[in-house]
């Protein structure tokens, strides 16, 4: 489908093919080429280039000024950790300890799938609520302490009744502690590791 795409407007007037570039929008825009709408956007696109001409083109050089390189190196660091918190395998491997431990197995996907969809969604607001009020340092302290507390919590519940899997039914308070482990786990990885990489360092 990307052959079909006309070519950029913005692109083809920084190569200065400004008939193009109008013919382009014109087409995405679905609309005549004298169209106000299109004449306006077309303007638009063409002062922003302009002035960005006049400041002059960016280097990867600039990276390295002591103030962008802090920052590009917190942003990097920041999403290495989202992905090594561990919230990825026990989104995924959750399901089967639920199993396991003898909840059924529609529950399990329910709790697994849905309760973790909306435990993303809804914790990770007050998440970029509190990034200004208290901090991002604070949020990524506590909300990592909080996390490593409760991924041993769970290493030490899969190790210590491994041998005990399954657990009969009706469900046990140990497949309820567990549940709620996981959860809290990501509740705490939605306020502070979902929302602080995604606005980024201040």
């Amino acid at each position: 489908m990307l052959f079909f795409l006309p070519e950029s407007p913005r692109w083809l007037m920084f190569r200065d093919r400004e008939t193009d570039a109008l013919a382009a929008l014109a087409k995405l825009r679905q609309s005549e080429q004298a169209s106000p709408a299109v004449q306006e956007e077309y303007k638009e696109y063409k002062d922003s280039i302009e002035a960005e001409r006049q400041i002059g083109t960016a280097s990867w050089s600039e990276l390295r000024r002591p103030g962008i390189f802090n920052r590009l190196v917190l942003g990097v660091v920041l999403q290495f950790f989202q992905q090594w918190t561990g919230i990825n395998a026990v989104m995924y491997y959750s399901s089967s300890l639920f199993i396991g431990m003898g909840i059924p197995k529609a529950t399990a996907t329910t709790v697994n799938v849905v309760v973790q969809a909306l435990v993303n969604v809804l914790f990770t607001l007050p998440g970029m609520y509190l990034i200004e009020r208290a901090g991002r340092k604070k949020l990524l302290v506590w909300g990592g302490l909080g996390m490593a507390a409760f991924m041993w919590g769970l290493v030490l519940f899969v190790n210590l009744f491994a041998s005990n899997l399954p657990v009969p039914s009706p469900i046990s308070r140990k497949a309820w502690r567990f549940t709620g482990n996981a959860k809290t786990f990501s509740i705490l990885a939605a306020i502070c590791m979902n929302a602080i990489p995604s606005v980024g360092p201040h």
